[in-house]
């Protein structure tokens, strides 16, 4: 496979720090991705804007989820003898403060219940979404995680719909994909992007890996939905082979590669007679690799 090759052209970083809370405010960094790959060169504009919310620690924020899921405050509890401040041990020793046992953290049913609020707002949001996107799914329950995260993928705030986005990539089913299908059409390009690595992640349909091939047109999306393609699997296979034999020699190559990922032996059949008759070595030589690392994946 021919390596690709993502290099960031990055301009000045623009830092406004909040002097209060003795930490940066607002952090702007606009670059241009330049991506090479198999010969092909292409550029992609990226703008990432970090702004501070607020300052809390990870107690407080435990406490929220608490609160939001109707549960009782958390309580500290000391493991050691009960002795009166300022008197002495058994051993005659001073006495040690008491050391308090550290916060548990919310579980899922806590995170749960603060995205079942109706307030989709940043602040009540953010955390629980990204807690459930770094969380291990339980399989019990990632039915109900999707239902839940569904509406949140069309979120209003662009924050808390990137935290859908990246949530669902660990808790999506099938349950999510018309969704994810819907947001391809989207004239964001990070939304594009993230909704492609869902499906990708998911496994898709046969609708949503038409939708992603389909991006395979634009040199913007190209790569990223060569990427998801090729984790779907099998089902990506039909999906790319009206690009098989372009005169784009870049599309060629990347529905190959898809191919050479999520292809079957139909592939094989329908890949080895076009690279008989193949005179052009651009176009022979990117078949004759998928044929082979079909082959090699399924063991023949």
């Amino acid at each position: 496979m021919t390596d690709v090759n993502q290099t960031p052209v990055r301009r000045p970083l623009t830092v406004a720090w909040d002097k209060k809370n003795g930490a940066p405010r607002l952090i702007k960094q606009t670059m241009t991705m330049a991506i090479n790959a198999g010969g092909a060169q292409v550029s992609a504009p990226m703008d990432l804007k970090v702004e501070l919310m607020g300052v809390t620690t990870d107690a407080e924020r435990a406490e929220k989820l608490r609160k939001t899921a109707g549960l009782p405050p958390a309580t500290t509890v000391s493991t050691s003898p009960a002795i009166a401040p300022g008197s002495r041990s058994p051993a005659g020793l001073p006495s040690a403060p008491p050391t308090p046992r550290p916060t548990p953290k919310p579980s899922l049913d806590e995170y749960i219940a603060a995205i079942k609020s109706t307030d989709q707002s940043f602040a009540q949001m953010h955390s629980p979404l990204t807690q459930l996107s770094f969380m291990e799914p339980v399989p019990a329950r990632r039915e109900e995680v999707a239902a839940l995260l569904d509406p949140l993928l069309q979120a209003k705030n662009e924050s808390v719909r990137s935290a859908a986005l990246n949530a669902v990539k660990k808790w999506g089913t099938q349950k999510n994909v018309p969704t994810l299908v819907k947001i391809l059409e989207w004239k964001s390009m990070g939304d594009r992007w993230a909704a492609m690595g869902a499906l990708g992640e998911i496994g898709g349909s046969k609708e949503a890996a038409e939708a992603v091939a389909k991006l395979m047109l634009d040199q913007d999306d190209m790569l990223t939905a060569t990427h998801a393609l090729q984790k779907m699997g099998p089902v990506a296979e039909d999906a790319v082979w009206p690009h098989i034999g372009s005169k784009d020699r870049q599309l060629h190559y990347n529905a190959c590669r898809v191919l050479g990922s999520a292809g079957t032996e139909k592939s094989i059949a329908r890949l080895q007679p076009l690279i008989k008759k193949e005179t052009d070595i651009g176009h022979r030589v990117p078949m004759d690799i998928a044929v082979k690392d079909i082959q090699k994946r399924l063991g023949k």
